[in-house]
């Protein structure tokens, strides 16, 4: 699979378009997605989102949009 980005939960996308289950971006791969960050604020911010859709995803509590 080659990444392309990642959807608005940050996950993955492949070249089909497809989010890959279990596999989150964060960082410069996510720019497409959530813009340009500036400043530790915006960086820690979503840095704690994605955080949280990781923890969702590992004690299966994934909701519809991380379950694919």
């Amino acid at each position: 699979i080659r990444p392309v980005g990642c959807d608005a939960h940050a996950r993955l996308l492949g070249s089909n378009g497809q989010a890959v289950a279990g596999v989150f971006v964060a960082g410069p791969l996510s720019r497409g997605t959530f813009g340009e960050m500036r400043g530790v604020p915006q960086v820690s911010e979503h840095a704690a989102a994605v955080a949280e859709e990781v923890a969702a995803f590992t004690a299966g509590r994934a909701t519809s949009a991380t379950a694919a």
